[in-house]
Parts: structure tokens; C-alpha cells; sequence
């Protein structure tokens, strides 16, 4: 542990060191002032909206419940009629493979107490490694841009309320953020050593076990790469990444007899494609139909087929429609309406700003190909994926770190443009 804490103080030293050699010293002060004041802005973000009692952590708390209880990776149990996914004493929830594992692994030790105050603390320590590491990553992805560059990104970050917001969500935004941004980070790089690409697989391998819809990326990025650097030691990336993803279809395979990635496909693909409004649930034949489910070890499987049956149905009823709804659920990547009207305007005028200096900064400047080679693969594929599926204002959140480390550039371009 001590030598742990020593490589964190000798590597948060050398940083600074780096960070003051390449600004001002009024820009360095006002870097440290935007970030840490960012992290205080969190904190009394997540504690302002914290109640007391039992911390909640969606899905992926109540799956690390029933792990530590003994009742294995399960997550849905029948509480009379109604199907529950709370963790409860006496029950004996159906195995599961719902959520991608690898975010109720790491909030696991979080549970060991059983107690919510040391669960919400633990939870603030890890999101605020996370807040430090990924404004680390946007220092590095903009140190050659200069100090304006550097505030910009750092401040964007720091103060966009949608991302305040993510430092509370119980989800794997903020590893996500992380991640993205080391793919970023590793693909606009100029080597390519054998111990980049390890690290470049291990990054895709976790975002694959953090979000099932990252094969895309997972795979894309790096082949993108391999053809636009001519290096065909990128096509190693993809295959770390499956080989990290073999565990957990081995265990599926095992549990449910199918060699299956997830149980939620279907479930996601009805609420994107269903009669009512985009995110639907279900309604009263849907609900009538989880009921009537065989209630056995395999119960993810008949939910998921249920489901997808469903869903593609309804898209083979009205296929000019299933294309039709595109725009909406794509506009949902962007633009919010979650009745908050201060709110929403707020949100959806930061989206559109940094929307369109991405857009500048990917079109109206030159060089840096390998870098807004990725920013296009993952923006793509989100879009893709949200096409097909639906959209919530976490996913927006979660695509849009990418817009934030060169958004100086479409500034820049922009005062450029006024000034002539």
C-alpha cells in the first residue's frame, strides 16, 4: 500500500512538473483553480442530492449484492406475480448475464460493510480518481495546443453540468470517459510499440466488459488505425480485447447452455422499437407475457427472446417507420427534453456548441488524422447503435467526452474567421 501511495505522489509530482514547464504561470494556477474547484462542485453535487439509507447503484449494486450473499452473478427474482431486481434476504434470484460484469466487480468491495455510508464514500474515492485521471488524459491530449487550449478543455470538463452530473450516476460513465479518452490518446500517438498495443487491447477488453455495444468500437478503432498507419500489429487490439471477453461467454455457456454475450438485446431493442414512445418498457401484454415465462435457471433467455420477438415483429409491421424513428433517437444523442425547461436549454445549447467545434475542429483543420480518425469511429458507431436502439441523456453524456479535448480548436477557428 505505501509503495501503491508512493508511485501515485511521484507520478502527481512529475505531472505538475510537466504541466508548469509547458504553461504560464498564471495559466498553471488557473488550471489547478478550474480543477479542483470542478471536484468541489462534485462533491457538493453528490452530496446535496444523496439521501440517507441504502445506496443505490441500479443494477450493478444490487447483481454485487447477490454475489457477496452467495446467490452467484443473479440479478431477477418473482415476488408474487411481479418480477423484481432488488435484492432481497430469503430470495433466490435467476442467474443472470443482463449487465456486462465488469462494473459490479468493481464496486463489489464497496458492499463488504453492508453498511451505505461506507459504500458512498467508497464511491466518491473511486469516482474521484476517476475525475483526476480523466482530466489527466485531456491534459496530455492538449499540452502541444497551448495554455488556452489546455483551460478550455479542462474548464468544459470541469463545469458542464451534464458531466457534474455523471460523478454521481451509478454507472461506468466516468470509466468510460477514461477509456475513450486512452483510446484517443493511444491512437493519435506516433509509436507503435508492442507495449502500446497490449495496453490499446486491455483498454478495449475493458470497455467490452463495462458495455457490450464497445465491440464496435473495440473493433473499428483499432483496424481503422492498422489501415491508416499501415501497421497491421493494431489488428492485435480486437483479439486481446475477445480474449478478455472469452471468461464470461465460457461462464454464459456454462449457466445457460449458449454461448451468449448478453440477456438484454431484446429488451433493448423493444424499447426503441415498440408501439408507444422511445425507452417503453412494456404495457399489459408484454407484462402478461413475463409472467407466463418459465421460471427456471434459464429465465434471462426465454425474457430475452420474449422481447426481441416482439420488437421484431413490430419493425417487420411497419419497416418505413423503424427508419423514420431514426432521427428522433438520434437527436436524443444531442439535444434532451426531460421536462425541465431551464434545464434542458442549458444542456442542449453547451451540446450544440461543442457539437459544432468538434465539427470544425474534424473538418476545417488540418493534420492529426490518426486522432480524428477515432473520434469519428466511436461518434459513428454511438450514432449507429442509438439508430437501431434508443437513446437516453447517459449515452449522450458518454459520447460527448470526445468532443471535449480539442474544443479550442473550433474556437480558435472560429475568432480566426471574425477576426478576418
Amino acid at each position: 500500500m505505501l509503495s501503491l501511495q508512493k508511485t501515485g505522489m511521484i507520478f502527481i509530482k512529475e505531472s505538475a512538473e510537466e504541466l508548469r514547464k509547458t504553461v504560464s504561470q498564471k495559466e498553471f494556477r488557473l488550471l489547478l483553480l478550474i480543477i479542483f474547484s470542478g471536484l468541489l462542485v462534485r462533491l457538493a453535487f453528490y452530496l446535496y442530492f444523496t439521501t440517507d439509507g441504502r445506496a443505490d447503484l441500479f443494477e450493478y449494486g444490487e447483481i454485487a449484492r447477490n454475489i457477496l450473499s452467495g446467490n452467484g452473478y443473479s440479478l431477477f427474482w418473482f415476488s408474487g406475480e411481479g418480477l423484481e431486481h432488488t435484492s432481497a434476504e430469503g430470495v433466490t434470484p435467476f442467474p443472470s448475464a443482463y449487465m456486462a460484469p465488469a462494473f459490479s466487480f468493481i464496486i463489489l468491495p464497496l458492499f463488504l460493510t453492508q453498511n451505505a455510508l461506507v459504500t458512498h464514500i467508497g464511491f466518491i474515492l473511486v469516482q474521484s480518481i476517476l475525475y483526476f485521471l480523466i482530466t489527466y488524459l485531456l491534459l496530455k491530449l492538449t499540452i502541444n495546443q497551448g495554455g488556452k487550449a489546455l483551460i478550455a478543455a479542462v474548464a468544459v470538463y470541469a463545469v458542464n453540468p451534464e458531466f457534474i452530473a455523471a460523478f454521481k450516476s451509478p454507472t461506468p460513465v466516468l470509466i468510460y470517459h477514461l477509456l475513450i479518452l486512452l483510446f484517443l490518446y493511444l491512437g493519435a500517438g506516433s509509436t507503435d510499440s508492442l507495449k502500446k498495443i497490449v495496453i490499446f487491447g486491455i483498454a478495449a477488453g475493458t470497455g467490452l466488459l463495462l458495455r457490450f455495444e464497445f465491440l464496435i468500437i473495440a473493433v473499428f478503432v483499432p483496424v481503422s488505425l492498422a489501415v491508416i498507419k499501415r501497421n497491421k500489429s493494431y489488428l492485435l487490439v480486437p483479439l486481446i480485447a475477445l480474449c478478455m471477453l472469452t471468461p464470461w461467454i465460457a461462464r454464459n455457456y456454462a449457466v445457460f447452455g449458449e454461448p451468449l454475450l448478453s440477456t438484454s438485446t431484446g429488451l433493448n431493442l423493444y424499447r426503441g422499437n415498440n408501439p408507444y414512445e422511445t425507452g417503453t418498457w412494456a404495457d399489459e401484454k408484454i407484462d402478461s407475457l413475463i409472467k407466463s415465462l418459465p421460471r427456471d435457471e434459464k429465465f434471462e433467455i426465454h425474457f430475452n427472446a420474449m422481447y426481441m420477438s416482439e420488437a421484431v415483429n413490430y419493425i417487420d409491421g411497419d419497416l418505413p417507420g423503424f427508419f423514420m424513428k431514426m432521427p428522433e433517437k438520434i437527436s436524443g444523442l444531442f439535444f434532451v427534453s426531460t421536462g425541465s425547461r431551464a434545464g434542458d436549454l442549458v444542456h442542449n445549447i453547451i451540446s450544440a456548441l461543442l457539437l459544432i467545434f468538434f465539427l470544425l475542429y474534424l473538418i476545417k483543420t488540418k493534420g492529426n488524422i490518426e486522432a480524428k480518425t477515432v473520434m469519428t469511429v466511436i461518434l459513428l458507431s454511438t450514432i449507429a447503435v442509438t439508430a437501431v436502439f434508443f437513446s437516453i441523456p447517459r449515452y449522450g453524456t458518454m459520447m460527448r467526452i470526445i468532443f471535449v479535448p480539442f474544443v479550442w480548436e473550433g474556437v480558435f477557428f472560429i475568432v480566426n474567421k471574425i477576426k478576418k
